[in-house]
């Protein structure tokens, strides 16, 4: 927490009571949606393979020693511990988190911490809300992750190199250049457009991204445990 932060007033204030009630309306406001789009209706719901031991160590093994963690007393290390054992108990409970479509309330509890960027520390705005979940729900959605990665990386156009593994946006910059220097020789007008979207993570529909999962052959299943 900031030791102070301005409110929309313009007043500054130091009292922890009224900086989270600052960070509330801020990022209420920031995460509302603006948009009039139906939620996602999903009828036929076919069931998927169940959950293995061996997908629950690998999202654990994935997982970075180290990092800040949410609520909950289940920590991966512990779960490493418990070995194989332990991997196929949560293989049982996350197939039934999958195929009902529901997941404990507890799980989804998170901190949430900020993170400044530049500029005034005392500005809201400058900050960057860090949600940290608990260790069982991030290696469950390691596992829902693993799952869908695939559908959606094959039905991804071969043009979209960014945010891609085994991608680069090396031979897109090649591409740009070579039309800078072609342009240029033969005297051709060329323009670029460059669109930099201000929160554009935050500002994301989320009834337009459950729309697109559909669009791109996710299934049913996983779609759904994302309405939550």
């Amino acid at each position: 927490m900031p030791t102070a932060l301005v409110n929309e007033q313009g007043r500054r204030t130091t009292v922890r009571k009224e900086m989270e009630e600052i960070c509330q309306n801020y990022f209420n406001a920031l995460f509302a949606s603006t948009k009039s789009i139906p939620p996602l209706s999903i009828e036929q719901i076919e069931r998927v393979p169940d959950v293995l031991g061996v997908e629950i160590e690998k999202a654990v093994r994935q997982m970075k020693r180290g990092k800040a963690v949410g609520p909950g007393e289940t920590r991966a290390g512990k779960i490493r511990e418990g070995g194989e054992i332990l991997a196929e108990a949560l293989s049982i409970r996350f197939t039934k988190y999958i195929n009902t479509g529901r997941i404990p309330e507890q799980s989804k509890h998170a901190r949430t911490a900020l993170i400044p960027k530049k500029g005034d520390r005392e500005d809201i705005r400058n900050y960057r809300p860090i949600t940290l979940l608990s260790d069982l729900y991030k290696i469950f959605m390691g596992v829902m992750y693993a799952r869908m990665e695939r559908t959606l990386d094959e039905n991804m156009p071969r043009e979209q190199e960014g945010f891609r593994k085994r991608f680069s946006t090396t031979d897109h910059i090649f591409t740009i250049w070579q039309l800078a220097e072609r342009c240029r020789e033969y005297k051709l007008p060329l323009c670029f457009l460059f669109v930099d979207f201000e929160k554009a993570f935050d500002s994301v529909e989320h009834n337009a991204v459950l729309r697109a999962m559909t669009d791109q052959g996710v299934e049913a299943a996983y779609v759904r445990n994302r309405k939550q």
